[in-house]
Order: structure tokens, then C-alpha cells, then sequence
């Protein structure tokens, strides 16, 4: 466990530094024009399912070549690619979008 700490500490300051640039994209935006506490609970959602990470990855299915982790109850995924010394997120997008541009931006990664 102490060997996964640098690891682990690692992702979540990447989550964290993920998740303090949502408060002003779009991940929020659409759920603090209707209600703060439910864009707070979105950003809460994000850096549990960052966390669980350090616990579980490489165990989220594939997807256009990275392991994709959805994001609580919201309609966002977080994909991200597993090294053998690192977690690295590559994205957060919205899976409302169409596939086609969520293959287009993943590819970008």
C-alpha cells in the first residue's frame, strides 16, 4: 500500500486539478444554472470516482483505447489510461454527446 502512495496522491491532485477547472466548464455549468448544491455534489461524484481509482484501475472496461469510469449518476465518463507506475485521466466528456465526437476527441489523447 505505501509503494501505491506516491500513485495515488499523484491522481488525485490530477483529479483535483481536473475537477477545480470544471467549475468553469461546461461539466458544471449546466448543473449550477439550476441548482449550486447539485454542481458541488457533481464535482464531490468526480473526485470519489478519481479516488476509487487508486483501488480499482485497469478494472473499468475499455473504451476507444482508454478504461472509462462513468461518473456517479451524471451523464459523464472519465477515461483514463493505466501505466505500470501511473493512472493518467485523458478526459472527462460528456456522454450526451454523439459518439462519433467522443471517438473524435479521445483520439485527440
Amino acid at each position: 500500500a505505501a509503494r501505491d502512495y506516491p500513485r495515488a496522491a499523484s491522481l488525485y491532485a490530477q483529479a483535483a486539478r481536473e475537477a477545480h477547472g470544471a467549475k468553469n466548464r461546461a461539466q458544471c455549468q449546466f448543473y449550477r444554472a439550476r441548482e449550486a448544491w447539485v454542481a458541488d455534489y457533481f464535482l464531490e461524484t468526480f473526485l470519489t470516482e478519481a479516488e476509487a481509482l487508486t483501488r480499482f484501475h485497469g478494472k473499468h472496461r475499455k473504451a476507444h483505447g482508454f478504461h472509462k469510469v462513468k461518473v456517479g449518476k451524471f451523464p459523464f465518463a472519465l477515461y483514463y489510461r493505466d501505466a505500470a507506475d501511473e493512472i493518467v485521466v485523458v478526459a472527462v466528456l460528456d456522454l450526451r454527446r454523439n459518439p462519433s465526437w467522443l471517438r473524435q476527441q479521445l483520439r485527440k489523447r
